[in-house]
């Protein structure tokens, strides 16, 4: 007859189980996890960007106003040839550019936060990242040139104003630069674990 094991001895232990977790994972970002950080990340660029971006296109309407009637008042001067009547038509034509992208940022990126917030269209966040990124670079480069004409003259006088029209100026392209860069990188994320 056989005997039941003692009771004192332990089973023995089955190596094809594998073995548990010592502690839980480091970083648990499931999928569901990592859409709604990327969704409350560009709902984050939309509430910051947003408010200059309403600053911008108030400062480009002005400048726009200001171009046109410079056109006007030297379109029936003896100026009316020069190289300056020139220069202003193609400010006119560049200021309206700006104001018409500006125009467009938030219908491109209130469809791009809901599609990054139900995980949708990947492409599309994708292209309007990519020219964001673009359009980003050039921002930096067409404000950079008038600053740097007129830096020896602004800070070093310790004006306020003008050193905080710098910074509202700089703020967007910079920070829209920062952002295109992140949600290009979640739309490529986006398109390889498309479900």
């Amino acid at each position: 007859m056989d005997a039941d094991p003692p009771q004192h001895m332990a089973p023995s232990p089955n190596f094809s189980q594998p073995l548990a977790s010592a502690a839980p994972e480091a970083q648990p970002s499931t999928y569901a996890a990592i859409v709604q950080k990327y969704s409350r990340l560009y709902l984050v660029r939309l509430c910051t960007v947003g408010p200059l971006i309403v600053l911008h296109i108030v400062g480009a309407i002005i400048l726009l106003l200001a171009f046109m009637n410079d056109v006007q008042s030297y379109s029936n001067s003896k100026y009316s040839d020069d190289l300056f009547y020139s220069l202003e038509y193609l400010m006119v034509f560049a200021t309206a550019a700006i104001l018409f992208i500006y125009l467009l940022y938030p219908f491109c990126h209130i469809f791009g936060w809901k599609s990054v917030k139900n995980n949708l269209h990947p492409v599309w966040v994708c292209i309007i990242n990519i020219f964001g990124f673009i359009f980003s670079l050039l921002g930096i480069v067409f404000y950079i040139l008038p600053t740097l004409d007129n830096i020896n003259s602004t800070l070093p006088t310790g004006a306020v104003g003008e050193v905080l029209i710098l910074v509202l100026v700089f703020a967007v392209p910079i920070a829209e630069l920062v952002f295109s860069g992140i949600f290009i990188k979640h739309s490529l994320w986006m398109i390889r674990n498309k479900h």
